[in-house]
């Protein structure tokens, strides 16, 4: 540990220099906006997601009369290798990073009859990963837009897939802001599943896959984008998989492993009130370099009835524990190493005892590695699951909520993994493209002792070593240190180091360890309060043990005395929400509440 003014120093000097890149999926949207027609009555702006290597920021934004954004399940972003957004789509439209309909950008899709029903309308088509974008490998300012066709069986009224189209963006067009071209091309003509779009990077490390099933049989359709364009390189089938309508897929990155969930109730869409739900997930293991397919394993899990049907699905970053939904009541971890599958599960979430007003909905791990877990409809609350590789008893489920603008419905966007590197060595590894490990960590210090805290490595492009040092005289030298107990309270500049046989790479951040000693200094008669959580992202609690007698001022000021917020507290106060700018740096902050009895201080620890 270093003297506080080293610190402060060193802060201002490193920092700012590390850059990063593989950072195109560090912008997500999860809300719309809409308008009803009368330009009084426009809805609040589309709410933003945005990560960083700290952390994460939450924003709004107003699009410009009548133009509008709609909830659901056609999302997808596109940000540049910084993070910086380029552009997004809605499944409908494509907009710049102005918030505009991009130059030609509008109408991106073929699905005439359902134009009524949704284009005109705030919400959208409810299937999961229907839409993508992608960079166009070797050209700097071309991206394509690739969508399902989809339409309405109007007998049965479910909905089903006629093909594949995609669009181009040229960023160059329109001055810079971005225009669609060659919109709405057919790239596949056949029924496939409806949604579950997945790219995956080809072991080149240049490349893509996009993995698309076929509807109602074991075929799938591997799509090629590279330097030629975009076009169906082949299509395979696969014995091992039954003639089940496959429902739901989605693909573990730690293991390149694709899982599709199957079950005889998808067809002919029964629905069954008084007897188990069977799902199969069929298990592929899946080469980067020739695009095929080989069965590994499946397992089974059986639900009550049609109204707990497993659905909502991801793996954890390290591909062991299953995540998934039960009928939007229950939010379930599975550990799929086990031999019966279906006797782990474990319920983390009941929207009966939990969250009564939510509807569990579209888990998704974020860039830095954690889960997010939204609702189809509720309140503008976002779950965060801070260690979701771990078992259901360590998840750590975090008591603070993102809270978002404006209520949040729909899915998170369909964005690439940009942090999948060659495979080195193979026969694909042509290019001259190495696997230079980039260094990367999370920590926190939920359900720990006071002096402990949980690290975890996100490192990525394939690192073989790592080394810690915790900056208290102790190093480790592995990829998982766990639990890390510091020697008392201060700020420790930890850094991790990666290493492989191409390169090596240092990650560092400050952990600020607060005295376990109140820091709030009582001057105001009896009164005291409880500042949580702290530390914090944030947003913070001041709980106080008595009501204000009269109206206070509240400030923050960081370590050098600078202001940083104010606000003023009205009288009978008890519990004073403060929400601290996204922008403010991580560390020790003092706080300050006074009026005219006296001055309560404390301090806050802010983390990203």
């Amino acid at each position: 540990m270093k003297p506080l003014y080293y610190i402060l120093i060193l802060a201002s000097l490193s920092l700012p220099f590390q850059s990063f890149g593989q950072m195109q999926d560090f912008v997500w949207f999860i809300g719309g906006a809409w308008h009803t027609g009368n330009q009084e009555e426009y809805q609040d702006g589309v709410v933003w997601l945005d990560f960083s290597k700290d952390g994460y920021t939450v924003d709004t934004n107003r699009l410009h009369f009548p133009q509008q954004v709609r909830s659901g399940s056609g999302r997808s972003v596109m940000a540049d290798e910084e993070g910086n957004l380029l552009f997004y789509y809605d499944g409908f439209d494509v907009y710049n990073r102005r918030h505009s309909v991009m130059k030609n950008g509008n109408k991106v899709f073929d699905m005439a009859d359902l134009i009524g029903d949704h284009y005109n309308a705030p919400g959208a088509v409810n299937i999961p990963n229907w839409t993508l974008t992608l960079p166009v490998p070797g050209h700097t300012d071309r991206y394509k837009v690739i969508y399902v066709n989809i339409t309405r069986n109007l007998d049965e009224d479910f909905y089903v897939s006629n093909g594949l189209l995609y669009s181009t963006v040229n960023m160059s067009g329109d001055g810079g802001w971005g225009e669609v071209e060659e919109k709405n091309q057919k790239l596949y003509d056949g029924q496939l599943m409806t949604g579950n779009l997945i790219p995956i990077r080809h072991a080149n490390g240049r490349d893509w896959w996009i993995i698309a099933k076929a509807w109602g049989e074991a075929k799938w359709n591997l799509f090629m984008l590279d330097p030629d364009g975009l076009r169906l390189s082949h299509s395979m089938r696969v014995e091992d998989y039954p003639d089940f309508h496959g429902q739901i897929a989605f693909y573990d990155y730690s293991s390149d492993q694709y899982v599709v969930m199957s079950g005889e109730h998808f067809v002919p869409w029964q629905v069954y009130e008084d007897e188990p739900y069977d799902h199969t997930f069929h298990i592929f293991d899946f080469d980067r370099c020739s695009g095929t397919f080989n069965f590994d394993r499946n397992f089974e899990i059986y639900t009550w009835n049609n109204r707990y049907a497993t659905d909502h699905l991801t793996f954890c970053p390290r591909g062991r524990f299953l995540y998934g939904s039960l009928g939007g009541h229950f939010f379930i971890q599975y550990d799929t190493w086990a031999e019966d599958v279906d006797a782990t599960a474990d319920t983390l979430l009941s929207r009966f005892e939990d969250y009564p007003l939510r509807s569990f909905y579209s888990p998704a791990i974020t860039p830095r590695g954690e889960m997010l877990l939204g609702q189809w409809i509720g309140d503008n609350s976002i779950i965060k699951i801070l260690n979701p590789e771990l078992p259901a008893e360590e998840v750590n489920i975090s008591e603070e909520l993102i809270k978002t603008p404006k209520i949040y419905t729909g899915a998170f966007p369909n964005n690439a993994n940009y942090r999948i590197g060659p495979i080195d060595g193979s026969p694909c590894d042509t290019l001259g493209i190495n696997n230079e490990p980039v260094a990367w960590y999370r920590y926190n210090g939920m359900n720990l002792e006071h002096l402990e805290r949980r690290f975890t490595d996100i490192s990525y492009f394939r690192p073989e070593q790592w080394h810690w040092d915790f900056d208290d005289g102790t190093t480790y030298d592995g990829q998982h240190p766990g639990v890390h107990e510091f020697p008392g309270p201060g700020e420790y500049y930890v850094c991790l180091t990666v290493s492989n046989e191409f390169a090596e790479d240092t990650y560092c951040k400050w952990v600020v360890i607060d005295s376990l000693v109140s820091t709030t200094e009582l001057i105001v008669g009896e009164t005291d309060f409880r500042l949580y959580p702290n530390p914090g992202t944030g947003d913070f609690t001041l709980e106080l043990s008595d009501p204000l007698t009269s109206p206070a001022t509240l400030t923050v000021v960081d370590m050098l005395g600078r202001e940083v917020h104010r606000e003023t507290t009205s009288a009978g106060s008890v519990d004073i929400l403060l929400s601290l700018s996204r922008d403010l740096p991580p560390g020790r902050y003092a706080i300050t509440l006074q009026n005219e009895d006296g001055v309560l201080r404390g301090d806050l620890v802010l983390v990203r």
